[in-house]
């Protein structure tokens, strides 16, 4: 008998847990080995052991996070802006090269869509952020509480955080790949995305394998769950209408860009078109 390929397989390698409870809440997890898991393996996607909530991997991907569905409570992706060079402190660093120790600081800007914390919770607050996402591990803040924080409108502000350089005299080149690692280009040229983590201390799977996570638990709901799926995309009743038809839209144009990035085993950044 012929051995079957790698590709050769019968199963989704995924099981809806509940049906029942809100969409939010609905939970899907890897079981067995399938296509889920055949296509994360061959498209270097981190892979998944324990189940993860449908707004987990909503909140988790760059064009729904802000797009609100009700129920949702799991940690958004944030908006990451890296400096392309090291920095210092101050200018006694940087003409202390004889150290041992890299005085040089690489740093970024993460953008948060919240009311920022109060003066006197800011270390708590910053301790709790860096511990969501595991691109920020060894990150601390680049100045003190109150200057590094920075309210640009009501619900929205800015951390500036830094990571000790690895080596003294960092190129452009040894900087993008330092941050490539924590927060991946994605889609977009320089436009950089911290992803919040499924499990602990494991990176979420790629935004591919996010996408089909999400789309394969609605398409188990539509399918055992017709009515409850039909209700919820009745734009005159349902508040999650707009929604759900705003990210169904949104797969059609960025799933594409990303099989073929998947197939070409490369990020392929592209100019981000002007929105008006």
């Amino acid at each position: 008998m012929q051995r079957p390929c790698r590709w050769t397989f019968d199963k989704h390698g995924l099981k809806i847990l509940d049906m029942k409870c809100g969409i939010p809440d609905i939970t899907v997890r890897p079981e067995g080995v399938g296509a889920f898991q055949a296509v994360s393996e061959a498209t270097r996607s981190e892979h998944m052991t324990d189940a993860v909530s449908v707004g987990a991997l909503w909140n988790s991907l760059p064009e729904l996070a802000e797009v609100p569905l009700d129920g949702i409570t799991a940690h958004p992706v944030i908006d990451f802006l890296a400096s392309k060079y090291a920095l210092c402190r101050d200018s006694d660093d940087c003409s202390a090269k004889s150290s041992a120790k890299s005085d040089e600081f690489l740093c970024a800007t993460v953008w948060v869509n919240e009311e920022p914390p109060p003066l006197q919770d800011r270390k708590t607050w910053t301790q709790g952020f860096i511990a969501r996402y595991r691109g920020l591990e060894g990150a601390e803040l680049w100045g003190s509480d109150e200057e590094t924080f920075e309210e640009v409108c009501p619900g929205r502000f800015g951390v500036e955080l830094c990571w000790p350089a690895p080596s003294t005299g960092m190129q452009e080149a040894d900087t993008v790949e330092f941050f490539d690692v924590r927060a991946p280009v994605y889609r977009f040229n320089d436009h950089r995305y911290l992803r919040p983590a499924f499990q602990l201390a494991k990176s979420p799977p790629s935004p591919l394998m996010s996408w089909w996570l999400l789309l394969y638990s609605f398409s188990m709901l539509a399918r055992y769950e017709p009515r409850k799926w039909t209700d919820a995309l009745d734009i005159d009743k349902s508040p999650a209408a707009a929604a759900l038809e705003y990210a169904m839209d949104a797969a059609l144009e960025v799933l594409p860009h990303l099989v073929l990035e998947g197939l070409r085993q490369t990020p392929i950044p592209v100019s981000k078109p002007l929105a008006f």
